[in-house]
This record gives structure tokens, sequence and C-alpha cells, in this order.
């Protein structure tokens, strides 16, 4: 906060702190960042007890719809940092897929189906298709000695 805004702040009477949007937005900005009513006054320039009385009432309702939208704003920040991230993750993970090296391919393709389906499904799906095939291997040769008889 510039000097300025202080004096006129340190000038000001309680109602006049009230109606200043400016320094109510910046109060605001400051204890969503962790800042305790005695910091916050001690930058604006007034009593804690004002702070606190603002706080508990004339901006409470207010601070929480701020603290609200703050938090949807980061919120929405860090999805996009995140997406970003993952769309580079994923065209790196591509370039491996296509490597020239095999051992790479297979690493990213297994990178791949663990983190698409899983590797319990994997595992899952393979021993189900393993039980599936012994099992056709013993209808089979079942068949085969049933045709033998005959």
């Amino acid at each position: 906060m510039n000097s300025d805004t202080a004096t006129v702040v340190q000038a000001s009477s309680k109602p006049q702190l009230a109606s200043n949007h400016r320094i109510k937005l910046w109060a605001f900005l400051a204890k969503y960042e962790g800042n305790t009513h005695k910091e916050i006054a001690q930058m604006i320039g007034c009593p804690e007890s004002t702070i606190a009385t603002y706080f508990s009432r004339e901006w409470r309702m207010d601070y929480q719809d701020f603290a609200d939208e703050e938090d949807a704003i980061r919120l929405e920040m860090v999805r996009n940092i995140l997406k970003h991230k993952m769309i580079r993750a994923a065209k790196e993970l591509t370039n491996l897929v296509l490597s020239h090296d095999p051992r790479i391919r297979l690493a990213a393709c297994k990178e791949v189906l663990d983190r698409t389906v899983g590797k319990d499904f994997i595992v899952n799906e393979l021993n189900d298709s393993e039980t599936l095939t012994l099992e056709r291997l013993r209808i089979e040769k079942k068949r085969a000695s049933h045709y033998e008889k005959v």
C-alpha cells in the first residue's frame, strides 16, 4: 500500500473505512493470504479492534463471498496449469510409444495401458484370457479323445 493511501486511511473515520472499496478489497486479500487482524490493521493504519469488528460484522458476508470467488479463481488457474502439463505429458508419452528403441516403446505402452485401464484390469484380463484358453484346450482335448473312440 502506498503512503498516500495509508495517510487517507489513518485520517479517515470508521464509516469512511467501511465505504472505501479499495481498502476493503485490500484488507480482504490480506486476510485471504493469512494475515491476522493485527497485521492488517498495521498495514492499513487503524486499530486492530476496528478491523476485527468489520470482519466480524459489516464485512463478514462480503469477505466470505470474496474468499469463495478467490478460491474458484485459483482453482481454475490450477486446473489450467494441470491441463497444460497433462497435454505436454501425453505428447511426450506418445513420442516414447513411437520410439525406435523397442524397450522404450514397450515401457511407454505399458505406462499408457496402466494409466488408462489400470494394472489390475490388465492382469485380470490376461488371467481370464489364459483361463479361457486352458478351458478351450480341455474342450478340444475331450473332443479329440471322443472322436478317437468313435
